[in-house]
């Protein structure tokens, strides 16, 4: 039970690691994109100015990437929202094979309790008819006497 516990926390972990990595990567590419906007800009009124097609074409490069990179950070949330509900439903599990057993053995300490009760119950109503001199007191002396 913890060993399944661990692995479901180590996997959820490691795409909360996969999602901030997605993320910052991400982020790198909409720098990218926006120096490439500047650059754009800056080579306007410049005579070396790339055509207007390879620029074009570069920033529909960087956007394809960007479109790819928010498809993986898609995919990897709702993986991740699939796992929790799985770890979730798996604790309730837990919880309800634990309570089981406490339950269970809730029962069975009651039957052991209710079993040693009426041993002891016994033992006393024999020795109080021993100590009363009732009944029993031949069977007693005879099990306890010095050999």
């Amino acid at each position: 039970a913890t060993e399944a516990l661990l692995a479901h926390s180590s996997a959820l972990q490691a795409k909360d690691e996969e999602i901030q990595a997605l993320k910052e990567e991400r982020q790198s590419q909409q720098k990218e994109l926006e120096s490439l906007r500047d650059e754009v800009r800056g080579f306007r009124g410049s005579p070396e100015k790339p055509s207007y097609s390879s620029l074009e074409s570069e920033l529909a490069k960087v956007r394809q990437e960007k479109e790819s990179l928010t498809q993986q950070l898609l995919n990897t949330i709702k993986h991740k929202v699939v796992l929790s509900q799985e770890l979730d439903a798996w604790q309730e599990d837990m919880r309800f094979v634990i309570n089981q057993q406490v339950l269970q053995r809730e029962g069975e300490k009651k039957k052991k309790d209710q079993r040693e009760n009426e041993d002891m119950g016994g033992l006393q109503r024999s020795k109080s008819l021993r100590v009363r001199g009732e009944g029993r007191k031949g069977l007693f002396s005879s099990l306890f006497k010095d050999k």
